[in-house]
């Protein structure tokens, strides 16, 4: 066999057929991957794009990537991709089976329902039943997830099985290419959710992002600023307006437009042009 990219194995045309030998050389050349993020490996919770991933992270740190439906792993230089998520809804029409004990699933890839006096659950669902999904590179590296009614967790294993986290679900509250500048009726109440994510746009189609955590009853500053630099003048201009979230709704408090010239050093400013426009609220429990 050749080994190409990650030492990852294909057959010459030559080769036999050999699966078992195939997926033993697999897994191999996937744990050495692995293994170079050291040990152990962290889920640190889940962003919305590859932009957000943190640059101070370190070596062996997971993320869930939403928009991609990915996880990434920073690698001590760079964010890569670490894995897929699973949909563990295409599961739901197998039968069910009863397992005891998550941390002893030594299955490659498998399906099951916990009964009663399942051991290592999760313990944020206070001893809920649920479908435990469990994908296994080798005995010593792996991915479960495991997702009641009402909540869904996971955790990674590089040679021990890491902490049980919750995923976060992801709720749009509201969403309008145009957007609006004033007050806005959100699909549910805010105290329903960890943080909120307001996407926005200005007048210009300028565009930015803003998280606000714990939102409910809070106020928040959007903005944008961008500059103009011609051949005999230049200005940077700030567009900024302050919302409210509070129960269904987002209310408008105020807004300014700021213009500097820094040739001439003179700032001009101008109040409640309301040129900032909410285009999605996505909430996160």
């Amino acid at each position: 066999m050749k080994q190409i990219d990650y030492n990852i194995p294909i057959f010459d045309d030559n080769d036999e057929a050999d699966l078992n030998e195939y997926s033993n050389k697999m897994a191999q050349a996937i744990k050495e991957q692995v293994d170079k993020f050291g040990n152990p490996l962290i889920f640190k919770g889940t962003v919305t794009t590859s932009q957000e991933l943190p640059s101070d992270a370190q070596s062996g740190w997971i993320y869930n990537v939403s928009d991609e439906n990915k996880n990434y792993i920073y690698n001590g230089t760079e964010w890569v991709v670490y894995s897929e998520n699973i949909d563990t809804t295409l599961f739901i029409n197998q039968s069910t089976v009863y397992y005891d004990d998550l941390d002893n699933i030594k299955d490659k890839t498998s399906y099951y329902y916990t009964s009663a006096s399942a051991t290592n659950k999760p313990p944020q669902a206070n001893g809920t039943n649920g479908y435990v999904f469990t994908q296994m590179v080798n005995d010593n590296v792996g991915y479960q997830t495991y997702k009641t009614t009402t909540a869904e967790y996971e955790r990674f294993k590089n040679v021990t099985w890491g902490e049980w986290q919750e995923k976060e679900k992801k709720v749009t509250l509201y969403e309008n290419a145009t957007g609006s500048n004033s007050n806005i009726t959100l699909n549910d109440d805010v105290s329903n959710y960890k943080y909120l994510e307001v996407f926005y746009r200005d007048s210009s189609n300028y565009y930015g992002s803003q998280k606000i955590e714990n939102p409910n009853g809070k106020q928040f500053e959007v903005h944008t600023i961008w500059a103009n630099v011609t051949e005999t003048y230049n200005t940077v201009t700030i567009k900024h307006t302050l919302f409210r979230a509070s129960s269904k709704t987002i209310s408008y408090v105020r807004s300014s437009n700021i213009t500097l010239r820094p040739d001439n050093g003179s700032i001009s400013q101008e109040m409640d042009l309301k040129q900032i426009y909410i285009t999605k609220v996505v909430g996160y429990k």
